[in-house]
């Protein structure tokens, strides 16, 4: 086996020692950022900056936001005041064309004909009467059980902190039923059942005794004032919306109710037709639209 001279050894060895040398130098690798920007932060101009757009960004996005809310909400009501109408209008079809009882809270009685079962505390009902029970109200059966939130507007924040009267219950809905009686006319739209012969006879009101259902109220979302909505009828008296006193005589005395106005500016009604309009609460202060039989 042939050996290399020495001489020419040497020489292999400095060539290539040479070229390793010679080799540029690869540049190290990191899993991220480079040493030179890892030391780097953020100045304190470029963070006051920083907040600042966000501070501009949420103050424009913020009011978008609510108002998508409120949009919601107003929507989540006109769908309850829609579903509430078909079963009060069902409950008529059912009951030889006539409306369901007022609902209300003094002096009449509490009787199986109200649309609401809302004060099944009342003292003056028999202990273990059916009428005690929210879920045995008269148009119940056609909205399969009472469901709490489908009486009340999402947006009525006053529900829960009515304010009661005398110490008796208070309504903790949001919806009532129109209803107008005058010099001893029950003018619609739910019947008058006093509950004791006592008060008077019952007054039932029929649909087929409305005339232009498209532009008669039926039900309502009322406006909010301490202790209003106080029972389940609303009784307009064609008066400003900005004033309140006493209207009717008895026995369906009742102070005046006016139409909500939480919507900006408006609210939701339901009329004798069953379909649902926002409108403002002088809508609801013209007989055109509260007197079922003008």
């Amino acid at each position: 086996m042939n050996s290399v001279p020495p001489h020419l050894r040497s020489d292999a060895v400095k060539v290539a020692q040479h070229r390793t040398s010679s080799r540029p130098e690869m540049p190290q690798r990191h899993l991220g950022y480079t040493s030179g920007l890892a030391g780097q932060g953020f100045t304190l101009i470029e963070l006051l900056v920083v907040i600042a757009i966000i501070a501009i960004l949420a103050a424009m996005l913020l009011p978008a936001l609510s108002k998508a809310k409120d949009k919601a909400r107003h929507t989540s009501c006109i769908n309850n005041l829609k579903q509430v109408s078909l079963a009060f209008l069902s409950y008529v079809g059912d009951y030889k064309d006539t409306f369901p009882g007022a609902a209300a809270r003094q002096p009449t009685l509490p009787v199986d004909e109200d649309w609401i079962y809302w004060n099944g505390d009342d003292t003056r009902l028999p202990v273990g009467s059916p009428r005690t029970d929210i879920q045995n109200g008269a148009i119940v059966p056609y909205l399969a059980r009472f469901n709490t939130n489908l009486f009340r507007c999402p947006s009525d924040k006053d529900v829960l902190t009515r304010q009661s009267i005398d110490g008796l219950m208070a309504y903790p809905f949001s919806y009532t039923a129109n209803s107008s009686y005058v010099n001893g006319e029950n003018r619609g739209i739910t019947s008058l059942y006093p509950g004791d012969p006592g008060f008077g006879p019952d007054l039932h009101f029929k649909s087929a005794m409305v005339r232009n259902p498209a532009a008669k109220l039926m039900l309502v979302e009322e406006h909010t004032f301490r202790s209003l909505p106080d029972d389940g009828r609303w009784t307009p008296t064609g008066k400003d919306p900005k004033t309140i006193g006493l209207a009717h005589p008895p026995p369906y005395g009742a102070v005046d109710s006016f139409l909500s106005n939480r919507h900006s500016g408006k609210g939701t009604v339901t009329l004798a037709d069953g379909h649902a309009e926002i409108v403002t609460p002088r809508f609801g202060s013209a007989p055109q639209h509260y007197d079922c039989l003008y």
